[in-house]
């Protein structure tokens, strides 16, 4: 994915783990914000790690980066530099 200063970027990094029923999301429940960012022409960054769910979601805008290693670190902080829209939880 080719991201420029003037792309419009959105990451997304959701807590999926099984700790807690209460403050865990489904990342599936994020399917219509996806395609929508994506219909507005952002770049759209899934922040993975070992407990997050697989998604079947192909779209040349759509890309996942796991930070459990030091590449995927430095790209996440270099991606919060310059991020458009941040959802979380």
């Amino acid at each position: 994915m080719k991201i420029s200063p003037k792309t419009k970027v959105s990451l997304i990094k959701l807590r999926e783990s099984n700790n807690s029923n209460y403050r865990n999301s489904d990342i599936k429940n994020l399917n219509i914000v996806i395609k929508y960012l994506i219909k507005k022409n952002y770049k759209v960054i899934r922040i993975t790690d070992h407990s997050s769910k697989k998604i079947n979601f192909k779209n040349k805008n759509y890309s996942e980066i796991n930070i459990e290693n030091d590449y995927g670190r430095k790209i996440h902080a270099i991606l919060l530099s310059f991020t458009n829209l941040f959802i979380g939880n």
